[in-house]
């Protein structure tokens, strides 16, 4: 029980150094969205803003800004090997998971656990949110069980 205390400080603590600060950052720096095409997602390309793909990665996490018009956004789908963090930058949404709804404004934040179907769709102004997970480890050869271990 010990172990897992200090495993979870130590996570806790890795937000603070890292995760926090770089959503203040985002969330200040990156310029309000252009209304993209229906149904089309918009990130920051790293060709249009260089500094962007050094403050969109960690070690550790990825982050993604997003930007969707109104009544659109990304299919339903789920994601079984992470939990994402979803931070709305602005405007608003509709956040469902596995059927329950939540609606989501600027500022607010929520956690969607690995498992579970998701659904966010932009509300009447449209919405502009950082997706955050934990990086995905890099493709390797070799048997699943081999990996494991």
């Amino acid at each position: 029980m010990r172990e897992l205390g200090r495993l979870l400080e130590a996570h806790v603590r890795l937000e603070e150094r890292e995760l926090f600060p770089l959503i203040e950052r985002l969330a200040e720096d990156l310029p309000k969205p252009q209304a993209p095409r229906r149904g089309a997602v918009e990130a920051v390309a790293p060709e249009k803003r260089p500094d962007a793909a050094k403050a969109l990665a960690s070690e550790e996490l990825n982050v993604t800004p997003l930007s969707w018009k109104a009544g659109s956004g990304p299919p339903e789908h789920v994601n079984e090997e992470r939990d994402v963090l979803v931070v709305v930058l602005d405007g608003s949404a509709t956040l469902s998971i596995n059927g329950d709804e939540r609606e989501l404004a600027r500022g607010e934040t929520a956690v969607i656990a690995k498992g579970r179907k998701r659904k966010i769709t932009a509300g009447r102004g449209g919405v502009r949110y950082l997706s955050i997970h934990r990086r995905r480890p890099p493709l390797q050869i070799g048997r699943a069980a081999d990996r494991r271990s």
